[in-house]
């Protein structure tokens, strides 16, 4: 639930940003220039997401833009057919409504492709197929043979999807693209509560101003400013990906490498403790039971270390260690937690769980038990109290590291004044 809450701020924060700019724009420009600044403004957007979606292979963002773009573009149409009273307008624009937000869910539910061709191709089909529909039954089939055939199937179509399901018609939008909304938007939610992802802002932000441009269809540049929102939604949400791609471990989703190096970058010139913890016989522990259940070990590891260690900061260094970073404290003000972190987490048991899940669906024999095992860890320590480099601290704690390993495993080794320690 906090990361939805997370989400649904976020996209807040996006919205009320392209609002804010908007209505600076309209103080300083005239109707029709600001009209052509926010127009020229969403396709360079959603131009950019596009783009960056194509280089994150995420075709679930692409494909969320592409429906966004061209429902703007069908409601660009009809805002400028807003007085003619014909079957075009009220038949395609509240199918639209009827099917945006349909689509969008569906997006939520389909499996990442990584933008594989015949995936490509089969949602491209299926989205702008719904699209040569919508202009076989509103414009070719009358074109062909004639208005007078299609007329009685035209209007019942259009009474069933104008019908007012409860009381008279007191809204712009029609109520059956407003019950489509509603229950696709907290189906969206009810997905997002299980599983939650990068992408959620992109989709909250999506179906809340599509929304609101769907209702205020014939209001100059409304719907242009919300579908701006949206677009703008999902190019947050593809620069969010773009950043744990770059800095967290995927694997055990905390900062990596490339995290740590920036850091060491920042407290350049302040004192830090840093301390590299290993894994004892991971070897051995893949051998034994593979690497699915040493990916577990990690993990676990990993959350260990980010319950135990308050005031450090967790990255994976690499294969099966990790760096715990203390800035602005010396060494002996964080020796004693570090050594306490390393030795709960080797007191504890881990319960090792099979990934082939069973039918019984609670929570904590989802996956059938494994096995129970130890996992100790040996830490080497170093601290940065002058001119040291990074790279020579990170070179000292390694050494003090390898020195535990050397003199039995399972201990906390520290260097300090060309020396070092054996924490007891």
């Amino acid at each position: 639930m906090k990361k939805l809450f997370s989400s649904f701020v976020y996209a807040f924060l996006c919205i009320l940003t392209v609002l804010v700019g908007s209505f600076l724009l309209s103080i300083v420009l005239d109707g029709q220039t600001l009209s052509i600044v926010l127009k020229t403004a969403i396709y360079t957007v959603c131009g950019i997401s596009l783009g960056l979606s194509l280089w994150l292979k995420q075709d679930k963002s692409f494909f969320l833009l592409l429906l966004t773009i061209l429902a703007y573009t069908l409601i660009e149409y009809f805002s400028n057919h807003r007085f003619d009273n014909n079957y075009y307008t009220l038949i395609a624009y509240p199918l639209m409504c009827l099917l945006f937000p349909i689509n969008v869910y569906l997006m939520t539910r389909v499996k990442q492709d990584d933008l594989f061709l015949h995936a490509f191709i089969r949602k491209v089909v299926v989205i702008f197929g719904q699209i040569f529909l919508l202009y076989i039954i509103t414009y070719l089939l009358p074109s062909l043979f004639g208005e007078s055939i299609f007329k009685n199937f035209q209007y019942n179509l259009s009474n069933l999807l104008n019908h007012a399901f409860i009381g008279s018609r007191m809204l712009s939008m029609p109520q059956m693209g407003l019950f489509s909304f509603i229950v696709c938007f907290g189906l969206c939610l009810w997905t997002f509560r299980k599983k939650s992802t990068f992408l959620d802002t992109a989709f909250i932000g999506v179906f809340t101003t599509s929304f609101i441009s769907f209702y205020f269809i014939y209001e100059r540049n409304i719907s242009t400013i919300f579908f701006l929102a949206a677009v703008t939604c999902v190019l947050f949400s593809l620069l969010q990906i773009s950043h744990r791609m770059a800095f967290l471990d995927e694997l055990t989703n905390i900062p990596g490498r490339r995290a740590l190096t920036n850091a060491l970058r920042q407290y350049e010139r302040h004192p830090y403790t840093l301390s590299i913890m290993d894994i004892d016989f991971f070897k051995r522990l893949n051998d034994s039971y593979g690497h699915e259940v040493g990916d577990q070990g990690l993990r676990m590891i990993s959350a260990r270390l980010s319950q135990y260690a308050k005031s450090g900061h967790i990255y994976r260094y690499g294969g099966e260690e990790f760096v715990l970073l203390f800035p602005y404290k010396h060494l002996e003000e964080v020796l004693d937690e570090i050594e306490e972190t390393r030795a709960l987490i080797s007191n504890s048991d881990f319960f090792l769980r099979s990934r082939t899940r069973c039918d019984n669906e609670t929570e904590n024999e989802k996956y059938p038990y494994l096995a129970s095992i130890k996992i100790t860890l040996s830490a080497g320590v170093a601290e940065k109290v002058g001119s040291e480099s990074s790279d020579f601290v990170l070179n000292m704690a390694d050494q003090a590291l390898y020195k535990a390993k050397k003199t039995g495993r399972n201990k906390t080794v520290y260097y300090k004044n060309d020396k070092f320690y054996e924490l007891y």
